[in-house]
């Protein structure tokens, strides 16, 4: 009896290593299968709305943007951040000393590379959930690990159905944040600062302030309008966002419009802003409104999308970009 007992196990070893069967759950610790979880909602990888059950207090977190990197630092939580992807290079040997204890990747790590971290938390801007990369919340939690599509990441310019990005959605973010890891008090005090910032415009101008959000590409001029989040801030400072039919205009187009005051976004530092500002001061663009007044602003992509605890320091860039003579 003795010999046939092994001589099965052989067999479904046998089989186990020739069909790849894993037992489930394989990509979680096993420490986090019994821990206490909140309800939070958020969206899967095309913007439907979806309750997620996340892990309270995870202590492996992958993260995949700067910004969600510096909100999970501001709360205090750093230490529980196992990897981080930071697609910036001027940044990446600032969080090196930021977070010793992380391993850091200057771009998106695979799906099977996530696996091998185990890890108990993923928060990430929503272009890394795609299939190519990181594969969509759901299959992440469908193998046991708690995942979530940042607020006000959403597919640009193209929204799909996710819902315009807006100050609530950055105040819905801090406050899932701070429910998550036990923070509420510290993402309550973001949004108070928030509020503030929002209440220092100058609301007695004679005229609402125009403004344009423009980034120049390799072969388009992108306009960021009043759907995503530097048009809501603009909105709610009293301003008046200019907006067009299509994401990317034409130079005839930029040449003619009408605006007050124009920010340029930028990827990378100031050496990146400064390239942009060059473009603006060369030609027939330089009899553009804003650029004769010298109303013309730099500002970094980073600030108006998906900016989490950066947010009051970007309604503030803003702010005093529309009304220069406040604070």
């Amino acid at each position: 009896m003795t010999g046939f007992i092994k001589c099965a196990c052989v067999v479904l070893c046998m089989l186990f290593a020739l069909t790849g069967c894993k037992p489930d759950n394989a990509a979680v610790p096993h420490d986090t299968l019994k821990s206490e979880t909140v309800s939070v909602k958020n969206f899967d990888f095309t913007g439907r709305v979806r309750n997620a059950k996340v892990i309270k207090n995870p202590k492996r977190i992958i993260v995949c943007g700067g910004n969600a990197v510096d909100t999970l630092i501001g709360f205090g939580v750093e230490s529980a951040i196992h990897t981080a992807v930071l697609t910036e290079p001027d940044a990446l040997q600032i969080y090196k000393e930021k977070l010793p204890q992380a391993k850091i990747y200057p771009a998106a790590i695979s799906q099977e590379a996530a696996m091998t971290v185990k890890p108990d938390f993923i928060l990430g801007m929503r272009r890394f959930f795609d299939d190519k990369v990181l594969g969509d919340t759901v299959f992440w939690e469908g193998n046991g690990v708690s995942a979530y599509i940042q607020d006000a990441s959403g597919p640009i310019p193209s929204l799909g159905n996710f819902p315009p990005c807006t100050i609530e959605s950055e105040k819905n973010f801090l406050r899932n944040m701070g429910k998550i890891f036990g923070k509420e008090e510290k993402a309550e005090s973001v949004i108070s600062e928030i509020e503030i910032e929002l209440k220092r415009a100058d609301q007695k101008v004679a005229k609402k302030p125009k403004v344009l959000f423009i980034e120049f590409m390799p072969n388009n001029i992108e306009a960021f309008g009043k759907e995503l989040l530097s048009g809501d801030i603009v909105e709610k400072l009293g301003g008046e966002i200019i907006t067009y039919k299509a994401p990317f205009i034409s130079m005839e187009e930029l040449l003619t419009v009408q605006a007050d005051v124009i920010f340029l976004v930028h990827h990378g530092g100031q050496g990146q802003a400064q390239i942009e500002l060059k473009k603006m001061h060369e030609g027939a663009l330089t009899q553009i409104k804003a650029v004769k007044e010298k109303r013309l602003y730099t500002i970094a992509y980073d600030k108006i999308v998906a900016t989490g605890i950066h947010t009051p320091e970007t309604v503030r860039l803003i702010r005093q970009g529309m009304y220069p003579k406040t604070l």
